[in-house]
């Protein structure tokens, strides 16, 4: 019995049992394990779904970056939005029922297109924070509306016949062409409108001018805050021009029954009037002179030299003059319109009067 006892007793002694913590960090090791195994297949089913969402957006959105050329068919009468954070958005026009995209982008940046038959839009984006400066050249039927747009962008636009929106922070805006809306805003730069057939055409700059030629409309107007306006050949019964600190000239129609008016704080006012022009015409000057190209019969209102009222015709026209520190010309039309400020010719250092 002694001895059998003694056997399993040294039987158990050669198997070794393992303790309660070296129990517990095995646990320990296969949970970990077991975690580990998980991670990695949650991890690969991720990537496998982002990999499937990339691909469906490119397909709905034509995300590209690089070197961008692509061209998607459209109707005639078109809706473009274009938004370019900086660089420069150039529209031409074509005969063909299709947009055409050309823009060369940095590595990190990109564009996006969506097309439908009706309307297309193109937007820039960057991988990394801001994206760089972009320049975006598009080719779209001339019927085409536009929506264009950008913080430091330049935006010129060339023989569109639809619509036309533009608004900028730092830029200039240069359209020629449009009808319908034309509304072209520039808080840092130049506004120019050309060539514009409009029912109604708004103007606005903040720190530079406003330069409109051969435009007609039913209603125009026109502001800015520091800056020159020049309207050139214009045909309208509504004509708003207004500015703070800058010279107003006018160059254009007066008809029957319309109204105008062009108001500056510190500058001059000129204006072209044709023979057998019928308007009532206000005067307003307190710290400049009132001339006139012809004979102006003031009737019986002589009690101010600032402020007065006289009648060309019958009179069923309205023409408001108002400076507060500057003059007032009317003058006969014909004369050239002035240059914009810095434009230099061969003949500079002359007086320009």
């Amino acid at each position: 019995m002694w001895a059998a006892l003694l056997l399993v007793a040294v039987a158990g002694a050669s198997v070794p049992v393992p303790s309660a913590a070296q129990e517990r960090e095995r646990e320990r090791e296969r949970n970990r394990e077991r975690n580990r195994t998980r991670q990695q297949q949650s991890n690969e089913s991720s990537q496998n779904e982002n990999e499937d969402d990339d691909a469906s957006g490119a397909a709905a959105d034509r995300r590209q970056a690089g070197n961008v050329d692509t061209t998607v068919s459209v109707s005639g009468d078109v809706r473009i939005v274009v938004t370019n954070f900086g660089g420069t958005i150039t529209v031409k026009t074509w005969d063909k029922n299709a947009v055409r995209l050309v823009a060369r982008l940095s590595r990190r940046d990109y564009v996006m297109m969506r097309a439908t038959e009706s309307t297309v839009r193109v937007q820039s984006g960057s991988r990394r924070g801001v994206s760089l400066a972009q320049d975006y050249e598009l080719t779209v039927p001339a019927n085409a509306d536009l929506g264009l747009s950008g913080t430091y962008t330049d935006v010129d636009v060339e023989g569109v016949r639809g619509a036309v929106r533009v608004e900028t922070v730092q830029g200039d805006v240069r359209v020629r062409g449009g009808s319908g809306v034309v509304a072209l805003k520039s808080v840092q730069g130049h506004v120019s409108l050309e060539d514009a057939k409009g029912t109604r055409v708004e103007l606005n700059a903040t720190n530079e001018g406003v330069r409109v030629r051969n435009v007609s409309a039913e209603r125009l107007a026109v502001e800015t805050v520091n800056g020159d306006i020049v309207l050139d050949k214009v045909d309208s019964p509504d004509v708003e021009g207004v500015t703070v600190n800058g010279n107003i000239w006018y160059e254009g129609t007066v008809r029957d029954r319309g109204q105008y008016l062009f108001a500056t704080h510190n500058g001059r006012v000129d204006v072209g009037v044709a023979e057998g022009t019928n308007a009532t015409v206000s005067v307003a000057t307190y710290g400049g002179q009132f001339s006139s190209a012809f004979p102006v019969n003031r009737g019986d209102d002589r009690r101010s030299s600032r402020r007065f009222t006289f009648q060309l015709g019958n009179g069923s026209a309205r023409l408001d003059l108002e400076s507060f520190q500057g003059g007032i010309r009317l003058r006969r039309p014909g004369a050239a319109a002035p240059r914009d400020k810095g434009e230099k010719d061969e003949k500079d250092g002359d007086d320009d009067r």
